[in-house]
């Protein structure tokens, strides 16, 4: 889990290379123990890394589990315009679903890329380390189908610059990056690096968001600009972060946070519930924008 010294850092930039990686991975695995596999590679590459597949656990998946999995892939942009049968491909032969408990790393920092990742159910946190073992929350993924670490199959990198932690128990679906990057290979290999592209475009988009929040100059514009974009269509607050979480991801201290909150509750602004938040005047909001 997390240093304790990541819980005693006060403000400080946010790196440059930490909103590449935010990019590398919003949207939106090795070295984990006590780690359950759907094995369903049936079409494994001779030249597969045989580390992306330690630890396994082979079991059969029943009717009900592959067709709850098919949903997901159904729904997700890299799948769009797939064919059944090309789903199930997919999901049977061109890759590796596997389970996490909360907790475990599903890749850490300084691993080497080998694979395109995609959340099935559950949710992870996408997260880097300082020197000093502060923890930079860069996004957390809830959404069934989304992505991560997806661009470093096109970087070249050795190894990768964050890690991914299941925030919670969850299965993840595990590709082999040379799916996306061969110039040979079947028609679904095509199919999915075109739908890939629409993917990079989502998330660049996701990131200039990221910018602009981070962007803010005063510490209760960042939070302003946070919060808005979380507002739904009745204008109530859904917090899927916890405080500390939501510190992270803003790249300032919790006390901060909580003072910030607390402060805009006694002008009128806002209630503050546990997981929601009122707004009681849109209008003296919107005046951090």
């Amino acid at each position: 889990m997390y240093s304790q010294k990541a819980r005693s850092g006060s403000v400080f930039s946010f790196p440059v290379s930490s909103l590449v990686i935010y990019w590398l991975t919003e949207y939106d695995l090795p070295n984990s123990h006590n780690t359950k596999y759907y094995n369903l590679f049936s079409e494994k590459s001779t030249g597969c890394d045989k580390n992306l597949y330690r630890n396994e656990v082979i079991y059969n998946m029943d009717d009900r589990e592959k067709e709850e999995l098919l949903v997901v892939l159904r729904g997700s942009r890299l799948c769009r315009n797939l064919e059944e049968e090309e789903l199930e491909r997919l999901l049977l032969s061109k890759g590796t679903v596997r389970a996490f408990s909360r907790g475990e790393r599903i890749f850490q920092e300084l691993d080497r890329p080998e694979a395109v990742y995609m959340l099935l159910g559950g949710s992870v946190i996408v997260a880097k380390e300082t020197f000093s073992g502060k923890r930079i929350l860069l996004t957390q993924l809830e959404k069934p189908g989304a992505l991560f670490g997806e661009v470093y199959a096109f970087l070249g990198k050795a190894f990768y610059d964050m890690y991914v932690e299941a925030a919670e128990k969850n299965s993840v679906l595990v590709m082999e990056s040379r799916i996306f990057t061969e110039q040979e290979g079947d028609i679904l290999n095509r199919k999915l690096r075109e739908n890939l592209l629409e993917v990079f475009a989502e998330k660049a988009y996701n990131m200039n968001q990221k910018l602009r929040i981070l962007g803010s100059s005063t510490l209760r514009e960042r939070i302003v600009r946070f919060l808005v974009e979380c507002q739904d269509s009745e204008g109530v607050i859904h917090m899927k972060l916890s405080r500390e979480e939501m510190a992270d991801h803003l790249n300032i201290t919790r006390p901060s946070l909580s003072r910030e909150l607390g402060k805009m509750q006694e002008e009128g602004i806002l209630k503050l519930n546990r997981r929601q938040i009122l707004v009681e005047d849109q209008e003296k909001l919107e005046l951090y924008l």
